[in-house]
């Protein structure tokens, strides 16, 4: 007789407690990002959002730190710290000003075209490398994001490698 394994039993019973659906909901929002950021965090964030291409004019664009897999059914972004808002590229809006509908994201109070971006530290390799997620969403089957490595080469954070990515 096979005996199914832990994971596969939990699979099972996750199933029948939440229901099949071709789409998975998104997890509940971690605390992202961390309320007290170090300093080597500090330095990588404001490089990456220094560093972060102008937004195109034809949509509205939000900017936050909470990667996708912490955004939960209604989104819940925090916005860039304050300490960043000098360095932010214009053309962003605040991550607070957008909602999460059906996967979809919106202005508040508007139905313009809107995409949400998003900045995130995955997890630290050492004390100078770090793999970073970057992406963009705007709705179901359209959205994408990319890891990168970056190093603290000489003082400054460069982008070592790209790794995997997805596309919706």
């Amino acid at each position: 007789m096979n005996v199914p394994n832990l994971s596969t039993l939990a699979a099972l019973i996750t199933l029948i407690i939440a229901g099949c659906s071709l789409e998975a909901p998104l997890p509940k929002a971690g605390n992202f990002p961390p309320a007290n950021l170090s300093k080597r965090e500090i330095s990588l964030y404001r490089h990456l959002v220094e560093n972060t291409p102008r937004p195109s004019t034809d949509q509205v664009h939000f900017l936050t730190l909470t990667p996708i897999s912490a955004w939960g059914d209604d989104g819940n972004w925090h916005n860039v710290p304050s300490d960043f808002a000098s360095v932010i590229p214009t053309g962003f809006r605040s991550a607070s000003d957008a909602r999460l509908v059906d996967g979809t994201v919106w202005p508040i109070g508007s139905e313009e075209t809107s995409v949400m971006e998003w900045i995130t530290i995955l997890r630290w390799i050492n004390d100078r490398t770090a793999v970073v997620e970057q992406g963009s969403w705007c709705c179901p089957l359209g959205g994408g994001a990319t890891e990168s490595t970056y190093e603290l080469i000489d003082g400054s954070w460069k982008r070592t490698s790209s790794g995997g990515g997805w596309v919706s």
